[in-house]
């Protein structure tokens, strides 16, 4: 009977330490971010890590609108070592004023171009923090030809829905790209009406080979048409 007793223990530990385990082995499969191509979409986001590296740069854009009123917070790293891509990190943040008239249901963030990019989220819905909203979905535009300029994040389902009420903090909104630079860009957040032109950071997007030559060509006629004249 001691024996017994002792071999329960025994399971009773082993069966502990296997559901631990398995809890881990979830946890750090959901901290895998998802690749994103032009015209993709993820659903739903994965939750990932906060990222390292080096802090590059940083924007504190508020915005004010009739339908809202908030704060987005843009960065980009360097040096991430939670990228498997090896370029830059890029995270975006909504702060949503207790006193904003609408909530908010998509942020769109352009000038991703034809980098790849892999998604996550950090920060999870909690009863320590229930204002911490997390992306419902992901998508990237297409524009054709490898090209996916806008990153957008959904809160709610689709359609006129919204889930990140005033009051309320994004989760931090993770990609991570393949790009070696950045550059200022603009972002909007809707509420089924844009607010344009929020202040942000992006990748900086390098121009098609076709676009250079035409604009090369342009110069070189421009100055021959001088030259005639």
């Amino acid at each position: 009977m001691k024996r017994t007793t002792q071999s329960i223990r025994v399971l009773g530990v082993r069966g502990f330490l296997a559901v631990v385990a398995a809890l881990c082995s979830i946890a750090v499969a959901q901290a895998v971010p998802a690749p994103l191509g032009p015209g993709g979409f993820v659903f739903p986001p994965p939750l990932g890590v906060n990222p390292t590296g080096t802090l590059l740069a940083s924007t504190t854009a508020p915005f004010l609108s009739a339908t809202l009123n908030g704060t987005l917070i843009s960065r980009v790293y360097s040096g991430d070592a939670t990228s498997p891509l090896a370029g830059l990190t890029f995270t975006y943040q909504i702060i949503l004023s207790p006193s904003s008239p609408n909530a908010v249901s998509q942020l769109a963030v352009s000038r991703f171009g034809s980098f790849l990019t892999d998604v996550s989220y950090y920060g999870l819905e909690t009863t320590i923090n229930p204002t911490n909203i997390s992306p419902s979905f992901i998508s990237r535009s297409s524009e054709g030809g490898g090209v996916g300029d806008v990153m957008q994040f959904h809160f709610g389902p689709p359609g006129a829905t919204e889930s990140l009420f005033p009051g309320n903090t994004s989760s931090l909104l993770i990609v991570q790209t393949s790009a070696p630079n950045f550059q200022a860009t603009t972002a909007s957040i809707i509420d089924g009406v844009a607010v344009p032109n929020i202040a942000s950071l992006a990748p900086l997007t390098i121009p098609e080979p076709s676009t250079v030559v035409l604009g090369v060509a342009g110069l070189v006629g421009f100055a021959i048409a001088r030259r005639k004249k």
